[in-house]
């Protein structure tokens, strides 16, 4: 997709036909038809905090009605003008001052609270990327975060309840997301991926973009493993005649560009847990 940069829309256009294709190619592989998707959120620096808000019960039975009231609070609490929630997960709920209880209803109370998860994102960045939904002829069903759609895809029930932070490293963001008694705790989204790791050894072997994926993917790696450093790998350079004999590189050089980028990655994601307290 040349629309994006970071998980940002910078070209909406661009970003429709790439959609659009994609959506295509799924069409014809599961023998259906995509009217309507759920949209990761990448984009507009998501956020995640905690709001914590209670409500007055009088002494009856907790029903549904009071949870929907005390969630409609803390969303209202959380609420601004410049950035839009795309979740409010409630992480445990309060009766009485007593913390713990993950379903409330039919107990007797006179104040219930609750903690809620909230995920923002800029309202700019999100409005672009889902008119280039639109514009690729697809209704949005949802939003989703990043690390959430991975979690519930590749996380088992036992890892979210006793706990897991899970890392998806995509081509522009690398999206983290903590997740603990099978709810997630907090997500964040780091701007780098897979795409600068290919720019750098483009930059380094004075390749293409392209030619620098083909590297990556099929002889990449950020750590030396076994005997793979004796291969040769061939390439060519960016302008090269194609009549001339392609460039050499061993294998076991790749890592010199991969690896930095890779380890640059992984310590901004470990500042990013450090800070949160996690």
């Amino acid at each position: 997709c040349q629309g994006l940069k970071n998980g940002v829309v910078v070209d909406v256009g661009a970003t429709a036909m790439a959609i659009r294709a994609a959506v295509d190619n799924a069409e014809v592989m599961a023998r259906t038809q995509i009217d309507s998707v759920f949209v990761n959120v990448s984009c507009g620096d998501i956020r995640s905090h905690t709001v914590s808000v209670g409500v007055n019960v009088g002494g009856h039975r907790i029903g549904d009605a009071d949870l929907s009231r005390v969630l409609r609070d803390a969303v209202a609490a959380a609420s601004t003008t410049d950035r839009q929630i795309i979740h409010s997960i409630p992480t445990g709920y309060t009766v009485d001052g007593h913390s713990g209880s993950r379903d409330p209803r039919g107990m007797f109370a006179s104040e219930l609270g609750v903690n809620l998860h909230i995920v923002t994102a800029s309202r700019g960045p999100v409005r672009n990327l889902v008119a280039a939904v639109h514009s690729a002829s697809l209704g949005v069903d949802g939003l989703i975060a990043t690390a959430y759609a991975s979690g519930m895809g590749v996380l088992s029930e036992t890892e979210m309840d006793l706990g897991a932070t899970l890392i998806d490293m995509g081509s522009g963001t690398t999206s983290i997301g903590v997740f603990y008694e099978n709810c997630m705790l907090y997500t964040a989204t780091i701007p780098r991926g897979g795409a600068h790791v290919t720019s750098d050894l483009a930059y380094g072997l004075r390749t293409s973009l392209a030619e620098a994926e083909r590297i990556k993917v099929r002889h990449g790696s950020a750590e030396l493993i076994g005997n793979d450093g004796r291969k040769q790998v061939e390439y060519r350079q960016d302008g090269d005649d194609p009549n001339d004999p392609p460039y050499q590189i061993d294998a076991s050089a790749l890592p010199g560009f991969i690896g930095p980028r890779v380890e640059e990655t992984l310590e901004a994601v470990y500042d990013t847990l450090k800070a949160a307290g996690l």
